[in-house]
């Protein structure tokens, strides 16, 4: 069967966390995270969900603000989003999309 250790409540499908941090990283990797209803168990609207999203990314923020595991040789994050043609949604970006859907 599925290993369910890192599970906090097994039966509502909520897994162990800090924060939306589930492992920290680590010299050689890095961490592992999680938002939504896997994070808080299966309730809630989408707009439930973004408290949820904005804990976890400050977590990963300040994770990678302070991680061993960033190897200096490896492009910035942007980069690679640009060099893989992948359209990213700023804050910015993401508050008008807000607002023109409200």
């Amino acid at each position: 069967g599925m290993d369910t250790t890192f599970f906090s409540d097994e039966d509502q499908g909520r897994v162990r966390h800090e924060q939306g941090r589930i492992d920290a990283p680590t010299a050689t990797e890095g961490g592992l995270y999680t938002s939504g209803w896997f994070k808080r168990g299966p309730s809630g609207i989408i707009g439930t969900n973004i408290p949820d999203a904005r804990e976890t990314v400050a977590t990963v923020l300040q994770d990678l603000e302070t991680s061993v595991a960033v190897n200096p040789d490896e492009p910035p994050l942007e980069s690679l989003l640009k060099e893989r043609c992948v359209d990213v949604v700023d804050w910015e970006a993401y508050q008008r999309i807000e607002m023109q859907e409200t």
